[in-house]
């Protein structure tokens, strides 16, 4: 639609005048045009840009001026465009305004100088409003959401490498103290059963160098477990340590997580409010688009809760797990055969009692340690998780996979940019079927080793218990005293009474106490030959499994680096960037 011809010179002739009376101030850039009235079709009509009139060239001023002193008493006024938040420029560039057939040169040269700009469209000017704004502004609030959820599943990925065991040392570490451990033990118990059941009928033909023997080698196995607690336990202090100064920690992952999730929250809730500016088609395709979005953000989300409360119980469990292990060591040690070695030493065998007192204790921890453990893991996940779910709030069930597919039915035309987001949606989907398969495989092998652990243990735990027991019976039933008689009937015999012995002569309190030693410590051999067949069969185990997973990349650190390097070219795609 063009301007009414009649109405053409009127316009010139005001912008001319207004050009005039504004080149003359210094300090002012753009004045107001005197008000006049005309109708929004005719203004509706003009292009826009933003120019300042003084810009213009200084000839093209000049050719103006007669015309519009000549018409400023005759024209009639118009309405300011300014008024209602419009700027008018003078633009020789734009020769692209329609003209008229009787529409004459300099008219049609006048006229394409005028331009109007409109900061916020007029409320009763509906053409001057652009669509393609809103969607432009919905495909960058789109890429910025994108951004941060990739984010988002790259600190969960970069928080569950920093929680998961990788290295190749400590294996081999906990495999020589268990390893020393146990052939020391096992050679200390079978030194004192040996001995004890080889002069158990006269103790005191027994070998002290001997018998001194087998409770210093149990004492140096203990010794060589507490070092070895103490020292994995420092090391994993430092570690942690480690991972804090990287900001890879639980509170630190945490509390950036939920700036995360504020700044997906926002991106969408301001996405969501321009959605009634589209076309009923747009609209569509954004409403689809925005599903994927939200579902790709709980996902992310609900990933790193679950990593956040498996963090929590494997670091319960193994803190568990040193202080039960301390306390199996320094009890078997520290107080069992120690007390043991002062038995021998002293020649006081009621000394044996505390050393069973030490081998019970020490073996009950042994034994209830994968059990107390998983509850001590349990009770910190559910206590962690309740935490979580009140910071990052509860997320409802994801259909990734559906909504991207409505997705692909609603984008019917070409949109590089749609199909290149489409793309990420589906290997963001894939990157959660592959976690959620790697977690199903962990908790399988963690089941697994459960119930091993709870066999091994069981029966090294268990032999260790009795053989505390009976050597804690052997100290406290000592008494020390004369060594009793055979029991004896008397029979006359040729007028006299001859006593006749009718039974075994009782055990004296050395034979006795003795006897019972060697009973229990042939009792706890079995358990520390289990013991050593256990550290035998797990590191075997352990390195073909390295081994075989190893070389096809399948071990859970292998994976998560792959994971990382799909992210990386995930966020390089969204930004436009080369792969």
């Amino acid at each position: 639609m063009t301007l009414p011809r009649t109405a053409a010179p009127l316009l010139v002739s005001t912008l001319s005048f207004s050009i005039l009376i504004s080149a003359i101030p210094v300090h002012a850039q753009t004045e107001k045009v005197s008000r006049q009235e005309t109708s929004p079709q005719e203004i509706s009509e003009l292009s826009l840009v933003n120019q300042d009139p003084l810009e213009a060239p200084a000839d093209s001023i000049n050719d103006t001026i007669g015309t519009s002193v000549s018409q400023e008493q005759s024209a009639p006024k118009i309405a300011s465009p300014l008024e209602q938040g419009s700027t008018i420029t003078n633009d020789l560039s734009d020769t692209s305004a329609p003209r008229s057939e009787n529409e004459s040169d300099s008219e049609s040269s006048s006229l394409s100088k005028l331009r109007i700009s409109y900061d916020t469209p007029p409320a009763d000017m509906p053409a001057l409003r652009l669509p393609q704004d809103a969607t432009s502004r919905i495909v960058a609030l789109t890429n910025d959401a994108l951004l941060k959820e990739i984010e988002l599943i790259k600190l969960n990925t970069n928080f569950r490498m920093a929680t998961t065991e990788k290295g190749r040392a400590k294996p081999w570490r906990v495999f020589l103290y268990n390893m020393a451990g146990s052939a020391v033990a096992t050679a200390g118990i079978t030194t004192i059963a040996a001995e004890r059941w080889r002069t158990w009928q006269r103790p005191t033909t027994a070998n002290r160098n001997t018998l001194k023997a087998g409770p210093t080698m149990l004492l140096i196995s203990h010794s060589i477990m507490t070092g070895g607690v103490l020292l994995e336990a420092a090391l994993d202090l430092i570690n942690d340590h480690k991972q804090h100064t990287k900001g890879l920690d639980a509170k630190t992952t945490k509390k950036r997580a939920i700036e995360l999730r504020d700044a997906i929250d926002q991106k969408l809730t301001e996405r969501d409010s321009i959605l009634t500016s589209l076309s009923e088609q747009d609209r569509a395709l954004s409403t689809a688009e925005g599903l994927v979005l939200k579902d790709i953000r709980n996902m992310a989300l609900a990933e790193y809760s679950q990593f956040h409360v498996r963090s929590a119980k494997r670091k319960a469990a193994r803190n568990f797990s040193y202080l039960n292990g301390f306390s199996a060591a320094t009890t078997g040690g520290y107080l069992g055969s120690l007390c043991g070695l002062l038995a021998v030493a002293d020649r006081n065998p009621r000394l044996a009692g505390p050393a069973g007192i030490g081998f019970t204790i020490s073996g009950a921890n042994i034994a209830t340690g994968p059990l107390l453990g998983r509850a001590t893991a349990y009770l910190a996940g559910k206590a962690t998780k309740s935490r979580i779910n009140r910071e990052l709030g509860t997320f409802a069930p994801a259909q990734l996979h559906d909504h991207v597919s409505l997705l692909k039915q609603n984008s019917l035309r070409d949109d590089p940019g749609l199909t290149t987001r489409l793309a990420i949606y589906e290997e963001a989907d894939d990157i959660f079927k592959r976690q959620a398969q790697l977690n199903a495989a962990e908790k399988k092998k963690t089941d697994k080793e459960f119930m091993e652990r709870c066999l091994y243990n069981a029966i090294v735990g268990g032999t260790k218990m009795g053989w505390g027991i009976q050597l804690a019976n052997a100290g406290y039933g000592f008494h020390a005293g004369p060594t009793p008689k055979a029991p004896t009937l008397p029979v006359k015999v040729g007028g006299k009474t001859v006593k006749i012995q009718v039974g075994r002569a009782l055990k004296s309190p050395g034979q006795l106490f003795a006897h019972r030693v060697a009973q229990g410590a042939t009792t706890y051999i079995p358990g520390t030959s289990t013991w050593m067949i256990d550290t035998v069969q797990a590191r075997l185990r352990g390195e073909l499994d390295v081994y075989s997973m190893g070389s096809q990349d399948a071990l859970p650190h292998q994976k998560l680096k792959a994971r990382m390097s799909k992210l990386d070219n995930m966020e390089t795609k969204l930004k436009g960037g080369p792969l």
